[in-house]
């Protein structure tokens, strides 16, 4: 027999006593009177949209899912400590509130309508997107500053968007991570360990994203020294501002998915060497890997120890590069396989060929010097963009 539970709130609103009461709609005929109140302590289950007179209120003693398979739920408040995660699909049309917990998307989308109205966001009050799903704003008019409720682990990391131009019908996706940007270069040595990732899709104007981290738990190394980055997919564009003052970064999204955070800045470089005692002629694979395969290729630095450290001197290079064993190992592609290290100097050769940067890095079988990661353009970090020599 198809189990279901119905209830017709009027003048009263009652309370489900029970520790675990679930509510589950079918097909069946839910009404729910303005200005009443359900309150839900176990979880939701629903085949179709709720109805948007009154509110509904998770409020469990233990955690909470909700799966609304796509539909509805116009008027959501949020009173859980523990969390309530989401088992499917979600929209709120109308009202979300925040009292107590978050709101955990795992896999699924969570939807603000167009109109949607949020309020008492903070710590521990948000949506966290940990995992595929994101959090999604439709659009129907332009906003200014409109504030995205999400945030990871404890802590509130909001986005605020503003468009201009002919929207009506978009809608624009956002995920946060508390951590580094996976695509972040691996030398570089100031940046947030916060990311946003930003889709956008039927947005015809121009979109102005603002996200804002915090001080100081997101930071690594020196605030001072970050600037605002953005990754589509491929490199890095340095089109960002940041507002030390409000912890605020700023960009222009132009594409349909970008990453943003913030980072030292910094100068790639991206070139090829091939070192003569390694290079084979005529082979499809220019250099040989032999001290690689017979393992005699450090994991630290060998231009910091004896006795090389007494010709080649580090500039405005403090941290000692390292590189993990797998690094050294064979790679999907024989091409990508470690011939060596290289030292590099960055030298200005307008103002007397000063070296302003050295870096210790490595060199594949195909000649591209990478970074300690094995795969990464080298990064020289806190040098301003011009014209150098290698």
């Amino acid at each position: 027999m198809r189990k279901f539970i119905l209830i017709i709130i009027s003048f009263f609103i009652f309370m489900l006593k029970e520790s675990k009461a679930q509510l589950v709609i079918d097909s069946v005929s839910f009404v729910v009177q303005s200005g009443a109140v359900v309150i839900v302590t176990g979880d939701i289950s629903s085949a179709k949209g709720l109805p948007d007179m009154g509110k509904f209120l998770l409020q469990g003693p233990d955690s909470q899912s909700v799966n609304m398979n796509g539909k509805v739920i116009p008027n959501l408040e949020i009173d859980n400590a523990l969390g309530v995660w989401l088992k499917g699909g979600l929209k709120v049309s109308n009202t979300l509130n925040f009292l107590n917990g978050k709101f955990i998307a795992d896999d699924y989308n969570f939807s603000l309508a167009d109109l949607a109205n949020v309020s008492g966001m903070g710590n521990g009050k948000f949506i966290e997107t940990n995992k595929a799903g994101k959090v999604i704003k439709e659009i129907s008019s332009n906003l200014t500053s409109k504030e995205i409720p999400v945030g990871a682990g404890t802590l509130y990391r909001p986005v605020f968007i503003t468009t201009t131009g002919t929207n009506s019908g978009g809608n624009i996706g956002i995920k946060v991570r508390d951590s580094a940007s996976v695509n972040k270069p691996p030398s570089t040595t100031d940046f947030l360990k916060t990311n946003w990732t930003i889709t956008k899709t039927g947005i015809n104007g121009a979109l102005t994203v603002d996200a804002r981290y915090v001080d100081p738990t997101d930071i690594s190394g020196n605030e001072n020294n970050l600037k605002g980055y953005l990754f589509d997919g491929s490199d890095w564009t340095s089109s960002g501002t940041i507002n030390t003052t409000t912890n605020l970064i700023s960009f222009p999204v132009n594409i349909a998915s970008a990453n943003i955070t913030a980072i030292d800045k910094f100068d790639l470089l991206k070139a090829k060497v091939f070192l003569q005692g390694a290079y084979v002629a005529g082979s499809s694979h220019p250099m040989s890997d032999n001290l690689r395969v017979a393992g005699v290729l450090p994991l630290t630095d060998p231009y910091r120890q004896s006795p090389y450290n007494t010709v080649f001197t580090q500039v405005n290079n403090t941290i000692t590069e390292t590189v993990a064993p797998s690094v050294l190992a064979d790679q999907p592609s024989q091409d990508n396989n470690i011939v060596d290290w290289v030292f590099l100097e960055l030298r200005n050769t307008a103002a007397g060929n000063n070296i302003l940067q050295t870096r210790s890095a490595l060199v594949q079988r195909d000649g591209d010097i990478v970074d300690v990661d094995g795969k990464s353009p080298v990064t020289f970090n806190n040098v301003d963009p011009g014209n150098y020599t290698i």
